[in-house]
């Protein structure tokens, strides 16, 4: 029930980039209700004229040339679907492709970088893009990212290879914060004691303290704790499994490739179309990094 779009990134000319848009937008429209999830491929730095005094509509040019018209149309036909057909949209930014010649000429140069980087010099390595996309669907990734280098590709920086797994671990939820702890066990516990002490009432009742604008119910985790926000109003009776308008999940880890351990916080439980609670998600990190660094673990 995915779909993988994946246009000639390598290709600026306003006609063909307009054809693919006509596409795309035939193939969103024939497309069975099943789908649920569609990805595509596009260009870093694509949105980065959007907002503020747009230049291009000035001169009465529009979008639809662009890789931003191209991921325009994929967000206008997520906002068209109901709650009971949700449609999922993940966008894959990159450099200019780079020659698979020079993709073979090492390794591990690749970098992820968040979604509205505007590292529009950069060149990504096509081998690189295409095992980006597979490893976006592998690991269930859902929010935006770049991807830039590749092996031996232009503008790549010399670091260590990371797993795949590594580095789009930000990116699923998306992660919110991390920080290096000693022992993974004794933060999990740390965090669920903290999580009990001041969020512990049932239905998050008294959970609306240090700036949180929605109450929050608890759950703990083998690795720590999972936060879901419970709006004012929800029925007295829903389940916590149940809840969809947003959490916030603190995991203590041991990283698979071998690193320090770590904690982290993610966002979780969002359901289709509800607004992110940034400003309550905000509050709850700040108090819980407060109280952390005041343990000194």
């Amino acid at each position: 029930r995915t779909a993988v779009v994946c246009p000639d990134v390598g290709d600026d000319d306003r006609r063909s980039i307009m054809a693919q848009r006509e596409g795309l937008k035939a193939v969103l429209m024939s497309c069975p209700a099943p789908l649920n999830k569609v990805l595509l491929l596009s260009r870093i730095g694509a949105q980065a004229g959007k907002g503020g005094i747009s230049m291009r509509s000035f001169f009465g040019l529009s979008t639809a040339g662009t890789f931003a018209g191209l991921e325009d149309v994929l967000t206008s036909a997520t906002r068209r679907r109901s709650g009971n057909q949700p449609l999922q949209a993940l966008v894959v930014r990159v450099g200019a492709p780079s020659s698979d010649e020079v993709a073979e000429a090492g390794a591990g140069a690749a970098r992820c970088l968040p979604g509205d980087e505007d590292d529009s010099g950069s060149t990504t390595a096509r081998a690189t893009a295409a095992e980006a996309l597979l490893q976006a669907l592998l690991q269930d990734v859902n929010t935006n990212f770049c991807v830039v280098g590749g092996p031996g590709a232009a503008g790549a920086v010399s670091l260590p290879p990371l797993p795949w797994q590594e580095m789009l671990l930000p990116y699923v939820g998306p992660e919110l914060w991390r920080t290096e702890v000693r022992d993974s066990r004794r933060a999990a516990i740390f965090a669920q004691q903290w999580a009990n002490e001041w969020f512990g009432s049932v239905e998050g009742k008294d959970s609306m303290r240090f700036g949180l604008k929605t109450p929050v119910q608890l759950q703990k985790t083998p690795t720590g704790v999972i936060f879901k926000f419970r709006p004012l109003g929800t029925l007295p009776g829903r389940e916590f499994q149940d809840l969809q308008d947003g959490g916030v999940e603190l995991v203590a880890e041991e990283p698979s490739h071998g690193g320090k351990p770590r904690l982290r916080a993610k966002r979780c439980a969002y359901g289709f179309k509800t607004v992110v609670k940034e400003n309550s998600e905000r509050a709850l990190i700040q108090k819980f990094k407060d109280d952390w660094y005041a343990a000194g673990l």
